[in-house]
């Protein structure tokens, strides 16, 4: 699919109905107007008393405006690509070309504010490790979710994370501790090729918990029937929103926003 055409709302098939949220009165959009903002609902928010918090990159916005809205929480995030002495080095970097005139003070300041953030926001209660979660200890940098809810010690944990190809294995992991992940906020890659394995996730998380609300990254593509290829879905238990009306159409008007500013959100609409 051509990412520069204008988007038309696509209505799914009737194989895809799996995916409508429960109509949830309290969502709220927490961290970015875009890329690395989530929405799920407040009360989910204030009722938690741990959030893990696993990919974060550059972008910590969804974690810092967490911690905002619940201060009483504890954050551990986790992403092996990323330090505080790499962020040093990004620093120094563009310091040096700047003495060649290939770079700009503009860009040194912006890579000190990041290092700048990540020193002030990762202290106290929130605390990062350099590790990914992985079914097994492959690298020194691997981490299983075992040792991750050892380390939370939580009883309400709101659990963010990527999902990608090897990556589906950790759904009967996460499902495993359901009865202290109160919320479940997950990116799904490759939704396409892998249909048969993310639609079979959706039916074990759906045994637990309910979609509250659903989202196409606008990185990447759609497929022919019209699903995004990467879908950001938020999963609350299911006790509290059992027997609600579902919501067909997508996005939210003021909950929702492109990843990429510069292209039409995804449209779609369940039937």
């Amino acid at each position: 699919m051509d990412l520069n055409k204008k988007i038309k709302m696509t209505l799914l098939s009737n194989e895809l109905s799996i995916l409508a949220p429960v109509i949830t009165k309290d969502l709220e959009r927490i961290g970015n107007k875009g890329d690395g903002g989530y929405v799920l609902p407040l009360s989910s928010v204030k009722d938690a008393d741990f959030l893990i918090s696993m990919g974060v990159n550059t972008d910590w916005s969804f974690d810092e405006h967490f911690l905002e809205i619940n201060p009483n929480i504890f954050i551990h995030a986790y992403d092996h690509t990323i330090s505080e002495r790499q962020f040093r080095k990004n620093i120094k970097k563009p310091l040096f070309r700047l003495l060649y005139g290939k770079s700009s003070i503009k860009e040194v300041l912006s890579y000190y504010s990041l290092y700048r953030s990540y020193k002030n926001f990762f202290r106290d209660k929130v605390t990062h490790f350099q590790e990914r979660i992985h079914n097994r200890i492959d690298h020194p940098y691997d981490a299983t979710l075992d040792l991750v809810m050892e380390r939370a010690k939580a009883s309400s944990i709101v659990l963010k994370v990527d999902i990608e190809g090897s990556e589906y294995r950790v759904i009967d992991e996460i499902l495993r501790y359901s009865a202290i992940i109160s919320a479940l906020v997950i990116e799904f890659h490759h939704t396409e090729p892998y249909r048969n394995l993310f639609l079979d996730s959706i039916s074990k998380l759906k045994k637990e918990y309910d979609i509250v609300h659903i989202h196409g990254n606008n990185y990447d593509f759609v497929a022919t029937d019209g699903l995004p290829e990467v879908l950001e879905i938020t999963f609350v238990k299911s006790a509290k929103n059992s027997g609600f009306e579902k919501r067909k159409n997508f996005p939210i008007d003021g909950l929702d926003y492109p990843n990429n500013p510069e292209k039409d959100d995804f449209k779609f609409s369940f039937s």
